[in-house]
């Protein structure tokens, strides 16, 4: 073989590789959309779960949070009392205008009461607000297992 049919057959083979370059990209690209469509009617399919059930989905991958947030006593317990005052469950605004502490605060304080299984998630209103309450059976940091 001379160098000019070895130079056609490289072209050759280059032109074959990036024909499967191509279809491999195409396939890439369309593996990549499915997955995304799926992705997204999981994701659904999840927040409608915790909105009626109140609880997190089963086999839901659970966000990992390294730090825990910061919140005193004395913040938890302002939202303690609101929450054991109020009749029904209520949205993260409604319990930081009333106890006059900033949103951040309240979801901080909420994530905590919820660690603790003293608040559950509760559903959500008409604005897609979550709502809140507190756990029925929770000791709710009043030493006497919610008793009266």
């Amino acid at each position: 073989m001379d160098t000019q049919e070895l130079e056609g057959e490289l072209a050759l083979i280059v032109d074959q590789i990036s024909s499967l370059l191509g279809a491999a990209r195409q396939e890439e690209r369309e593996f990549e959309e499915g997955l995304t469509v799926a992705r997204k009617r999981r994701q659904r399919l999840e927040k409608t779960y915790e909105n009626l059930t109140g609880e997190a989905a089963p086999g839901k991958e659970q966000k990992k949070s390294t730090a825990k947030p910061n919140v005193s006593n004395r913040l938890l317990n302002k939202v303690r009392t609101f929450m054991r005052d109020s009749t029904e469950p209520v949205t993260v605004t409604q319990i930081a205008v009333a106890t006059g502490l900033h949103d951040s605060s309240t979801r901080n304080a909420l994530t905590i009461l919820r660690e603790n299984e003293e608040v559950r998630k509760a559903g959500i209103n008409e604005h897609n607000a979550t709502l809140y309450a507190l756990m029925p059976t929770s000791n709710n940091g009043d030493g006497n297992g919610g008793a009266d």
